[in-house]
C-alpha cells in the first residue's frame, strides 16, 4: 500500500451504530492526498460499514464485536496502522471533520524534531471556539478559559495527529478509561517523559460535541463518572483524590432524586476504584444491569 521512501499518514477513528457520521469523516479524510489510508473501527460492528470499504479502497474497517469504547477502540486502530508501516497517525473522532489545508498544517507542524504530537482548534459546526487546549489546575480541573492554571495543558483527541514514534515511547491510551480521561492521561505521561506537544493555533477541526450520547441512554455519565474516579487515583500523586472524589460526591447531589442514575453513578464510582490495577473500565458483562 506505501512506498517505502516518503513519510507515511494513516488516519484511525472510531464507529459505533453512526455510520452516516462517520461515512462523511472518512470521505472527507481522503480527500487529501497526504491521507494514505484511513482505519475505521467499527465497534460492537453489525457489518454495515463493509460497504465503505468497497468504495473507498483506501479505506480500512476493523470489525470489532464489541464496544471497545474509545481508549481500547483507538489502540486497535494504531496498532494497525503502526502495522502498516504509518509514520505518522491522525486520531479523530468519527463526529469531526478537517479539511486537507489542516492536514497539511499538521503534518508540517511536526516536521520539528522536538514534537511529538500536535492538535488543531476545535471548533463547534457553528464555528465557535470548542477548545484549544485544555489547561489543568492544581486541583485536577479543566478549563481552557481560565488564566491561573499551572502551564500543564492536554489536546483533546477529538483530533490529533502523531508521530509513530510517541507511541513506541509513551505506549497507548490506557484502556482503564472506557471513555474520557484517556486524553488527558497520554498527554501527561507525555510531559512525564518529556515529550513535547503543541496547539497548530492556523488548523482547525469542527466537531459535532456528543453526537453520540443520544445511543447511550444515559450511560455516557457513568462512564465519565468511573474514569473521572481512576484517572484521580492513577494520578493521586500528583493531584490530590480528594477533589476528584469531592466533585464526584456533587455529581451524586445533583441526581439523588434520579433513582436510576443515582444508582448507575454509584455503581460508576465503585468500579474507578477497582479499575486502578485492572485493564479494562466498563467492559464488563452486565456491569450497568448486574448486582451491586
Amino acid at each position: 500500500m506505501f512506498e517505502n521512501s516518503k513519510p507515511k499518514l494513516v488516519a484511525v477513528t472510531i464507529n459505533w451504530k453512526d455510520d452516516i457520521r462517520t461515512s462523511k469523516c472518512v470521505e472527507a479524510l481522503l480527500l487529501s492526498e497526504k491521507v494514505e489510508c484511513v482505519i475505521v473501527v467499527d465497534n460492537e460492528s453489525a457489518g454495515t460499514m463493509k460497504g465503505l470499504a468497497g468504495v473507498h479502497p483506501r479505506c480500512l474497517i476493523v470489525e470489532q464485536p464489541k464496544n471497545l469504547g474509545f481508549a481500547a477502540g483507538m489502540n486497535v486502530g494504531i496498532e494497525n496502522a503502526l502495522r502498516i508501516g504509518a509514520s505518522h497517525i491522525l486520531c479523530i473522532n468519527n463526529d469531526a471533520q478537517i479539511e486537507n489545508t489542516d492536514i497539511e498544517k499538521l503534518f508540517a507542524a511536526l516536521g520539528n524534531q522536538n514534537l511529538y504530537m500536535v492538535g488543531p482548534k476545535i471548533l463547534n459546526t457553528d464555528g465557535s471556539l470548542q477548545s484549544k487546549g485544555e489547561r489543568i489546575s492544581p486541583r485536577g480541573r479543566l478549563s481552557f478559559r481560565r488564566t491561573n492554571f499551572r502551564d500543564e495543558i492536554y489536546l483533546t483527541w477529538a483530533c490529533v495527529m502523531l508521530k509513530a514514534e510517541t507511541f513506541h515511547r509513551v505506549g497507548f491510551l490506557d484502556t482503564r478509561f472506557f471513555m474520557y480521561q484517556e486524553d488527558v492521561d497520554f498527554c501527561l505521561r507525555m510531559l512525564e517523559m518529556g515529550l513535547r506537544y503543541e496547539l497548530v493555533t492556523g488548523a482547525n477541526c469542527y466537531h459535532e460535541l456528543n453526537a453520540s450520547h443520544s445511543k447511550s441512554k444515559g450511560l455516557v455519565e457513568a462512564y465519565s463518572m468511573a474514569s473521572l474516579v481512576a484517572f484521580g487515583m492513577k494520578w493521586r500523586q500528583r493531584y490530590s483524590s480528594n477533589w476528584f472524589l469531592l466533585r464526584a460526591a456533587l455529581r451524586l447531589i445533583r441526581v439523588s432524586l434520579r433513582p436510576r442514575t443515582f444508582a448507575l453513578l454509584v455503581k460508576a464510582i465503585k468500579l474507578g476504584f477497582r479499575v486502578e490495577t485492572k485493564a479494562y473500565i466498563a467492559v464488563e458483562e452486565n456491569f450497568f444491569t448486574g448486582p451491586d
